[in-house]
């Protein structure tokens, strides 16, 4: 086992969801934190989709993946709550998950789980015949993810460094150092956080010992304004997030309305 470093400081890289959170949450602990990114601004990656969702993984079995997200989704709206503006930066609307592979079952003893069968009129509001499979999520809801991230790098304690380009990394005696492509050190620590997504692959690979796999996952997203649709069109949309094999979420505010 490795002992925690006597000095509490740490160097992230990647200022996307997974980065910020870390920070943030170091941060509180009483962390020094300094945060690289090769982008100029946040929400510059995934993180700066115009939505997501925030809800559980099912399953029949209660299996280990159904743990961690009903654990992290409780966590993620707590965080919302404490940072961000209820109604424009997210909401706790619930999500109705149209089962379509009739995969997401829940366990037997699913009274903790804040997740139940649909009722008919949830599946009428989402525009579904009333025999659908479809599981509602209470505590689940919709999120703008560059302000979340937003809110976490603001955090007292955390430093944001943008524009780096982390070529390289290595430990140097106690602390590990990383390093752009001309061998120039960017930043140096006890503690070192690599949150980058797939380019963390890159990072990791030469280091002794490092063997886990990532994959990169292609995403598509298509959205627009509610003032292009008529007033009937607008009157189908569901209140609430509806996911299954995508997701749809409407109602949204977004800088451009």
């Amino acid at each position: 086992m490795i002992s925690p470093p006597d000095k509490r400081q740490a160097l992230v890289i990647g200022a996307g969801l997974s980065g910020s959170a870390v920070a943030h949450s170091l941060a509180m602990r009483g962390w020094s934190v300094t945060v690289l990114d090769q982008a100029s601004g946040v929400g510059a990656g995934a993180s700066g989709l115009p939505a997501g969702l925030a809800a559980p993984h099912v399953s029949p079995d209660d299996n280990v993946l159904s743990h961690i997200t009903r654990a992290g989704v409780q966590a993620t709206l707590q965080r919302a709550q404490a940072l961000l503006h209820s109604g424009t930066d997210w909401a706790l609307s619930g999500v109705l998950e149209h089962n379509l592979a009739g995969k997401r079952r829940l366990p037997a003893n699913a009274s903790d789980h804040h997740s139940a069968p649909a009722t008919a009129a949830q599946l009428a509001a989402a525009g579904l015949p009333p025999d659908s499979p479809a599981l509602w999520h209470a505590q689940a809801g919709w999120i703008r993810p560059v302000q979340l991230v937003a809110a976490q790098l603001q955090t007292p304690g955390v430093q944001v460094r943008w524009g780096q380009q982390v070529q390289g990394v290595e430990r140097r005696g106690e602390h590990w150092a990383v390093t752009d492509a001309q061998g120039q050190t960017l930043g140096e620590g006890p503690l070192l956080v690599v949150a980058s997504a797939f380019d963390s692959l890159a990072l990791l690979r030469p280091l002794p010992g490092f063997a886990v796999p990532l994959n990169p996952l292609r995403g598509q997203v298509s959205f627009g304004h509610l003032t292009d649709l008529s007033e009937a069109q607008r009157q189908l949309l569901p209140p609430f997030p509806v996911n299954g094999h995508g997701s749809f979420i409407s109602g949204v505010p977004t800088p451009e309305g």
